[in-house]
């Protein structure tokens, strides 16, 4: 009989993914009126790269920033 590893509740993603949840930033509400052409054109980049809007908005701000 072979020796198995204990089998757990959560997969190695999960845990991976519980890991960087706990991880993160403390985040911040940050509300904006914006044209609605803005938020469509934002909108259909997200989609196309797969993204969300949050974190495009993110990273644009960022950007913005460093400058």
């Amino acid at each position: 009989m072979a020796l198995q590893p204990k089998k757990t509740r959560r997969d190695r993603q999960s845990k991976i993914d519980a890991i960087e949840a706990a991880s993160k930033e403390e985040t911040k509400r940050l509300n904006a009126q914006i044209p609605v052409s803005l938020h469509s054109k934002v909108k259909i980049r997200a989609v196309e790269e797969g993204r969300n809007l949050v974190d495009v908005v993110i990273d644009a701000l960022n950007e913005y920033l460093s400058k």
